[in-house]
């Protein structure tokens, strides 16, 4: 675990951003996260995560496990709305890996209390997570984490977003399981200082 950390820090610091300001275009796309960005982060990750070793370990009849799910800390420059950071563990909760994980390794996934009060505030409670939340015996957390490097040229950016999930039993400072994806926007178009 702490060599996968030690080589994405090192990535970081190979590729330290330019700061400039921009100027828009008729050329110019954004490199900021999209939803379906997210969404394609989420879904990646419930299939890694079904088909970890961590899973192949589990059936039905093991220990059940509830996990809550904690909202993503954005580190990159964008500002990500407290629904997007939502939006990328509501998702994932709600994927059909992760859904099977429920039914055949006996592991359910809930959002935290924060997560769960916006779910409610915006009318969207599913039917299982109200019992799960009236009982709840947490016994484990995820967290994401998005991290990310510019790079300006007069002609366009590049930014390279790195989305960290980890797993924790709690009480546990050691992840008992660790993934990241890694997903580089482009943008063309003459940027001026």
């Amino acid at each position: 675990m702490n060599r996968f950390r030690c080589t994405c820090v090192a990535l970081f610091a190979i590729c330290l951003p330019w700061t400039v300001a921009c100027a828009a275009s008729p050329e110019w796309r954004s490199t900021r996260l999209t939803p379906d960005d997210l969404l394609e982060i989420s879904d990646t990750f419930a299939a890694r995560l079904a088909e970890s070793d961590l899973m192949a370990q589990r059936s039905p009849d093991s220990e059940p496990w509830l996990v809550s799910i904690q909202k993503v800390t954005n580190l990159t420059r964008d500002v990500m709305t407290e629904s997007e950071r939502w939006l990328i563990m509501q998702h994932l909760r709600a994927s059909m890996p992760i859904d099977a994980l429920r039914r055949q390794r006996n592991i359910a996934f809930v959002l935290s209390a924060e997560g769960s009060a916006l779910l409610r505030r915006q009318g969207l409670e599913d039917e299982w997570e109200a019992p799960a939340l009236a009982d709840r015996r947490v016994t484990h957390t995820m967290t994401a984490t998005f991290r990310s490097v510019i790079r300006q040229t007069p002609q366009g950016a590049a930014e390279t977003y790195l989305c960290e999930f980890e797993l924790f039993r709690l009480g546990d400072r050691e992840p008992v399981w660790i993934d990241a994806v890694v997903i580089r926007r482009q943008a063309s178009g003459h940027i001026w200082d």
